[in-house]
């Protein structure tokens, strides 16, 4: 049994990840927190900190914060099924001094949780479904999409 995650075991695509980050203009990253957090928060800690971690994902600084809350859970994951570690701290530094590391430690960091799960569920983890937090992400950044290409359009044809 897996005392690692909350419900059943999960593994998410890092590709979908990423292409769900871009068609949502970022959105979904609130949601990944919020699985993420729901999933690894709540066994580890004795308590369920999406809510919190996902509210505190839209406020400037507080989001460095749960970046480190989520990043450091995937990193006791791993460690604790043995396979290997992510270094929060390290990628936190980077992310926040450079921006661009952080495309590289989300699918990182996502890597390392579904080796995690798949450790901790002896290969059992199943594809996590769409929930209805992740359609409303994405359908708000496919329309931030089509406002972005509508005004582009617009300003080539003025001019």
């Amino acid at each position: 049994m897996n005392t690692m995650t909350a419900g059943p075991p999960v593994l998410r695509s890092t590709g979908r990840c990423v292409l769900y980050l871009f068609l949502s203009f970022g959105l979904w990253g609130l949601a990944w927190v919020w699985h993420t957090s729901k999933e690894l928060s709540a066994p580890m800690k004795g308590e369920d900190q999406s809510v919190l971690r996902t509210v505190l994902s839209v406020i400037p600084i507080a989001n460095y914060v749960v970046l480190y809350w989520v990043w450091d859970d995937i990193d006791k994951a791993a460690r604790q099924t043995g396979v290997g570690s992510f270094n929060t701290v390290l990628w936190l530094v980077l992310t926040i001094i450079l921006g661009f590391p952080a495309l590289i430690a989300y699918p990182l960091a996502q890597a390392r949780l579904n080796a995690a799960q798949t450790a901790a569920s002896n290969g059992t983890a199943t594809k996590a479904p769409l929930y209805t937090f992740d359609k409303v992400t994405i359908g708000i950044g496919l329309a931030l999409w089509a406002l972005v290409l509508l005004i582009i359009v617009i300003a080539v044809a003025a001019g």
